[in-house]
């Protein structure tokens, strides 16, 4: 797996996208500035969100907010209707934060809910609330990216099997 971590600004808000499927993503261009005094140089990467992930990119960040991005760098191809074939590297984001400053409130995924709150009192007698679930043990899973064909699922159990450990 190779990974890419970048601190730069956005430069437009992020627009949350849904797929056929359902799925929620969101694309946007990560402004990252390298060298210094008169050597400066912006490069502008590609960049996408999927999920929650997405959901809250889309609500939270805004044009010029400066994030610090953890990233897979993904190389995408297609043929145009001239026969011309195209390539281009996009940025799956793994996990981001704010940079400067103080960050909007951001709801932790765990507490993330549908329903939207109500206004005004609260109830006299509050239904009980659900006990969270215990946290899973290992590391987290990162579900892929939909329509990925080149992704593969590799059993926890297999750890003799492979030749590098």
């Amino acid at each position: 797996m190779n990974k890419a971590i970048m601190m730069g600004r956005v430069t437009k808000d992020i627009e949350l996208v849904r797929t056929t499927g359902g799925t929620n993503y969101c694309r946007f261009t990560l402004a990252v500035q390298t060298g210094y005094g008169d050597n400066k140089k912006v490069h502008w990467f590609k960049m996408i969100a999927w999920q929650k992930t997405a959901e809250i990119m889309s609500d939270h960040v805004k044009k010029g907010a400066e994030i610090l991005v953890e990233s897979e760098p993904t190389m995408n191809s297609y043929t145009d209707k001239d026969g011309k074939k195209h390539e281009n590297v996009e940025f799956r984001v793994i996990t981001w934060e704010f940079t400067h400053g103080k960050a909007p409130d951001i709801p932790n995924l765990d507490e993330v809910k549908e329903e939207p709150k109500r206004k005004g009192r609260p109830p006299k007698n509050p239904p009980p609330q659900p006990k969270p679930a215990p946290a899973p043990s290992g590391p987290p899973i990162i579900p892929p990216p939909p329509e990925d064909p080149d992704w593969m699922s590799i059993p926890d159990n297999i750890d003799d099997e492979l030749p590098f450990a």
